[in-house]
């Protein structure tokens, strides 16, 4: 196997990794701070509370989805392969 290969994709992939956890964050600030301007830093404040609970209440009842599934599956003598990854992934 010739290793060449492997630095540059790696790279790749570390660059991809760098970009997402950088620019991400980022614009999601620049979105919250025009949101501020063109409203109210209490409304800006409200909106990042609501939506953090309602996304804590739709992961929580994924959640308990998932682990109901994975436990039917295994009741039933099933491996829960792909439940597992959907209950990584939520």
């Amino acid at each position: 196997m010739d290793h060449a290969f492997l630095i540059p994709a790696a790279f790749f992939v570390f660059f991809r990794l760098l970009l997402l956890f950088i620019v991400v964050p980022l614009v999601e600030l620049a979105l919250l701070h025009y949101v501020a301007q063109a409203t109210s830093l209490w409304f800006t404040i409200g909106l990042v509370l609501v939506t953090g609970f309602v996304g804590t209440w739709l992961a929580k009842q994924q959640g308990w989805r998932v682990w109901n599934t994975i436990r039917e599956e295994l009741f039933s003598g099933r491996m829960p392969t792909q439940s597992m990854l959907d209950g990584v992934m939520i």
